[in-house]
């Protein structure tokens, strides 16, 4: 039976922007300085003297001209380009020198955009108006390999595969905080990934070809992420499919959402009973919560499954998508 791992999700089976950034370039210094000395030997006075002066014309006119123009910031975005490979702006920025960014006024500035691999599913085109998902990898995946849980897919959607923005071995990671550590640090970083991964469904969601709001799926982090935008943004979620994921409890206390709110978008867990990296049971109780709460929350548990994903499970998870995309977007 196939069983695929935490890092190795390839199974057969998109403020926002790919990328972001102010560009300016410098002109030239002009250097300003005289260099040399001047000799002056007996019998050469006038020859000199003309040669300072014409050294003083030029110097002038070199000093007119070497005016300075101030530089401008241009602002690029490669949305369309799906794992954000540079835009034409940024390699000419690279070839002529560094550029120099605009003054931010506060101490903090605004988190980078988040870089996806963009793909359509069902012999889909790009500029199909069709259903769309956001899937979220795992701690120590990328984009590129998650992106295999949905090649297969038989329904005509946009799949979009964001990176997370933290480095992690050959992958990448969401939160910089690990399950089991301290409960406040965790939630404070998922706050964080949450809000940048909401940015970037909102951008997203402005694309004409993207109909209705996303359904956001994912796996561990990702599988936690798609919990996160479920609770705390559904105005912009149709549905949430978290594998493997769980939610600190002060994530769940702090999400103020009215009752209506509460009811925008269903949540669709899915989980191993033998995890021991997410274990079930706060999961467990993390969705009895959301339930009490008024959320419209199921859990699937699967017997002998540790924290991966099993054939089982994914038809399952085909099952949920398909009765998802049959509704009204």
């Amino acid at each position: 039976m196939m069983r695929i791992e935490a890092r190795d999700v390839i199974v057969a089976v998109g403020a926002s922007r790919t990328t972001s950034s102010g560009l300016g370039r410098q002109p030239a210094g002009c250097r300003r300085r005289f260099h040399g000395r001047w000799l002056v030997p007996g019998g050469m006075r006038v020859r000199v003297g003309i040669e300072v002066l014409a050294a003083c014309v030029l110097l002038v006119v070199a000093l007119l001209g070497c005016k300075a123009s101030p530089s401008k910031a241009v602002a690029t975005s490669n949305a369309g380009s799906g794992i954000g490979t540079p835009s034409s702006a940024t390699t000419a920025a690279s070839r002529s020198g560094p550029a120099t960014a605009p003054a931010v006024p506060s101490t903090e500035r605004e988190p980078e955009a988040l870089r996806f691999v963009a793909l359509n599913t069902g012999g889909a085109t790009d500029d199909e108006p069709l259903p769309w998902i956001v899937g979220l990898h795992g701690l120590g995946d990328r984009p590129e390999s998650f992106a295999g849980l949905f090649r297969q897919l038989p329904f005509r959607v946009h799949v979009y595969v964001p990176r997370a923005p933290l480095p992690y071995g050959s992958g990448a990671d969401w939160f910089g905080v690990r399950v089991g550590g301290d409960v406040d640090q965790l939630t404070a970083a998922m706050q964080r990934a949450t809000s940048q991964v909401a940015r970037l469904v909102r951008d997203l969601g402005k694309r004409r070809q993207n109909v209705g709001k996303a359904i956001v799926t994912g796996f561990s982090q990702g599988g936690m992420l798609s919990f996160a935008l479920g609770v705390r943004h559904p105005e912009i979620v149709r549905a949430s499919l978290p594998i493997g994921g769980w939610l600190p409890p002060p994530f769940v206390a702090a999400s103020g959402l009215t009752s209506a709110q509460r009811q925008l978008g269903p949540i669709r867990a899915f989980h191993g009973e033998q995890d021991n990296r997410v274990p079930l049971a706060p999961t467990l109780v993390i969705v009895q919560e959301l339930s009490r709460l008024g959320f419209d929350v199921e859990i699937r548990r699967y017997r002998g499954l540790g924290h991966s994903i099993s054939p089982q499970l994914r038809n399952d998870w085909l099952a949920a998508l398909e009765q998802i995309l049959s509704a009204p977007p």
